[in-house]
This record gives C-alpha cells, sequence and structure tokens, in this order.
C-alpha cells in the first residue's frame, strides 16, 4: 500500500473514532421474531454508555403500513448496579397483526422486523 493510501486510512480511523458517544443508539432485542397480538412482549434493552440511570418506562413505536402504535414497556426489575442491561415488557396492541417495525419512541435505537 502507499504512504498516501495508509495515511489517509489513519485519518479516516482517527476521525471515526473521535465521534461523540453521544451517537450511541439504544439497543433492543426479542428472544423471538414473532409475537400474538394481546399478549405480552418482552425485550431485552442496552443502554447507551452515556445514559447514566435507567428509565423505569420506555416507548416502543410498532409501525405497519405507515400506521404507528405506542406501547408502554416496564421494566422487569429494579435496576442493578451499573448493568448496560435490563429486561423491559409490554403488551402487543390486540388489533395489530402482519409484519411491523419496532424502534424506540423518543431515543434513537436500532429497528426490528417482528411478524404479529
Amino acid at each position: 500500500m502507499n504512504n498516501r493510501i495508509v495515511s489517509r486510512l489513519l485519518l479516516l480511523l482517527s476521525g471515526l473514532a473521535a465521534l461523540p458517544a453521544a451517537a450511541a443508539p439504544w439497543l433492543i432485542a426479542t428472544p423471538d421474531e414473532s409475537a400474538r397480538a394481546g399478549s405480552p412482549i418482552l425485550f431485552e434493552v442496552v443502554k447507551p454508555p452515556t445514559q447514566a440511570d435507567w428509565p423505569t418506562t420506555l416507548k416502543l413505536r410498532l409501525v405497519r403500513n405507515g400506521r404507528a402504535h405506542e406501547v408502554e414497556l416496564r421494566a422487569e426489575e429494579p435496576a442493578t448496579g451499573d448493568s448496560p442491561r435490563r429486561s423491559y415488557r409490554g403488551s402487543v396492541p390486540k388489533n395489530l397483526a402482519g409484519l411491523v417495525r419496532a424502534d424506540l419512541a423518543g431515543a434513537e435505537s436500532n429497528r426490528l422486523a417482528l411478524l404479529i
């Protein structure tokens, strides 16, 4: 590799390392890719490193055909220490069926596809 390419790669990598930690999103995951309408749903949530405290509740947005439904997720147990992971539970709306997109409302997070 020539020196010019190596220099540009190093500059690019140093710029990526300098990105603020605030840009880190919340991560959500479910044990299954499907859920039942009107039934409970469990999410494992990982908070960004800059988030000091765990909220007691989170809002989940479920989108189907451009229509959004918000679901309140409640923490399963009290937060323990400085754990970056916590379980939350909510209920899937009774009137929702099909392939939906799930992400957190009001916070940057990854998106999941769920079959309801």
